[in-house]
């Protein structure tokens, strides 16, 4: 398994059960500490990992990219506004 999927069974194994045993118990601290903290900063890494993945591997642009107005949509249909219109 890649190191993605490792971080995310012990997400789904580790740290949530730590979550909810500390909700289920009434323990806040326990709930923020060892559930929630551990889970934001597992998920970061996973992000963080995810950057460095596709960092890795760039896509070949598209012929179209380099066309002017490629990915603009048409003027002709969103009239412009007028500067005394107010909104509801």
């Amino acid at each position: 398994p890649t190191p993605i999927e490792q971080t995310l069974f012990k997400m789904h194994l580790e740290y949530r059960q730590r979550l909810f045993q500390g909700a289920f118990h009434n323990n806040p601290d326990y709930s923020l500490w060892y559930g929630w903290s551990a889970m934001q900063q597992a998920l970061a890494a996973i992000k963080n990992m995810a950057g460095e993945m596709r960092g890795h591997c760039q896509r070949p642009a598209s012929p179209l990219s380099s066309w002017p107005g490629a990915f603009q949509r048409p003027r002709s249909l969103y009239p412009p506004r007028s500067a005394g219109r107010t909104s509801l």
